[in-house]
């Protein structure tokens, strides 16, 4: 399992989460005609940590999370939700082991193209790779 894949797991599970988007978390982009509040994720970078060895069996990628919503406070309150349950988090992303997440930023947007708020979030997760 990715560590993607676990983190959808992990934030549709999540209760403070899934009350606001139920399922609605998407990777890479939002599909068309989506319902607000939504969560979209990506990795934007990623290092694979290496020993004397080799590779060490670790990778620390940054992935951003971004919170959709109609209303500045409903993004916002999203924010507030994927925040709560990632920052700081260490343990199960599905079946892979998550060690430490910390939050590295967080920006405000409205989209006026498509008239919507976002809360772009950067995190790097250290995790266990199989």
């Amino acid at each position: 399992m990715t560590i993607e894949e676990g983190l959808y797991d992990y934030l549709s599970t999540d209760v403070g989460v899934s009350a606001l988007v139920s399922t609605r978390i998407y990777p890479g982009t939002l599909p068309q005609n989506w319902t607000n509040p939504a969560i979209s994720y990506q990795r934007i970078s990623g290092e694979r940590v290496r020993n004397l060895t080799g590779p060490a069996g670790r990778a620390r990628p940054r992935i951003q999370i971004d919170c959709w919503a109609d209303s500045y406070s409903g993004a916002k309150a999203l924010a507030t939700a994927v925040r709560s349950a990632m920052d700081g988090y260490a343990g199960l992303m599905g079946t892979t082991r998550v060690s430490s997440i910390v939050l590295e930023s967080d920006t405000d947007f409205y989209e006026t193209d498509i008239q919507v708020y976002r809360v772009s979030m950067d995190f790097w997760i250290s995790h266990l790779e199989t």
